[in-house]
């Protein structure tokens, strides 16, 4: 995997399906929640939705499966589900080693998740690893509804960054296309290592490519 990390200060990493092992539980909460209204969904839906706020779900589900219901009642039930599921969803091996070398090194890390900010923060607490991150940073935060372009730019303006100060680690590759868009360094967490852009399958890798580079960078210079 090819790094140029010279100017990268912070990094905007996604919380479900990159930090937390959470898109089967994720898929639950979607098959329980359209089951409850007799609906069937299908896998290349939810993998469409995943990357969008729980806002933008309930509108979609309205739309789509003509639901009746209001939609803070949709909302609802739909984070109840989140509250069976979710908390149990298990960190990716190599996590916490990844952030703590990260952190030590001086970088900066933000949580840019799609997820409700209040579940994104007792995820981390409950994994112990919340103290890791400066600041979580939701679509919600901005008025918007997903993570797009436009997230990106409000992240990056909130934070008076230029675009090469940031690396955005996500396991989206809609994602990953809105970042690149705005000139921000992006890894693809994913297993498949054929994409025309960085990638990565283990945080253990990740963690040994990176911080040796940082070493021998130290030592080179």
């Amino acid at each position: 995997m090819e790094m140029n990390l010279d100017t990268i200060t912070h990094l905007f990493i996604d919380l479900d399906g990159t930090l937390v092992n959470s898109l089967p539980r994720l898929k639950y909460v979607y098959d329980d929640f359209l089951g409850d209204h007799q609906k069937s969904g299908s896998k290349e839906e939810f993998s469409k939705l995943k990357t969008s706020s729980i806002e933008k779900l309930i509108e979609y589900f309205k739309m789509k499966y003509v639901l009746n219901p209001p939609s803070p009642k949709l909302k609802k039930q739909y984070e109840c589900y989140l509250e069976k599921h979710y908390f149990k969803a298990p960190l990716f091996a190599g996590v916490k080693s990844f952030l703590i070398q990260a952190q030590k090194s001086g970088l900066q890390l933000i949580l840019t998740t799609a997820n409700q900010k209040v579940f994104a923060e007792k995820i981390l607490t409950v994994h112990q690893i919340k103290s890791h991150f400066k600041e979580i940073l939701t679509p919600a935060c901005f008025n918007y509804k997903i993570k797009d372009a436009d997230f990106y730019r409000s992240v990056l303006k909130k934070l008076k960054l230029e675009g090469k100060e940031a690396l955005v680690i996500d396991d989206s590759l809609e994602v990953i296309a809105s970042a690149t868009q705005l000139g921000l360094g992006a890894f693809l967490f994913s297993k498949i290592n054929y994409h025309p852009l960085p990638c990565f399958g283990s945080w253990k890798n990740l963690t040994r490519e990176w911080f040796s580079h940082a070493e021998q960078k130290s030592i080179d210079s």
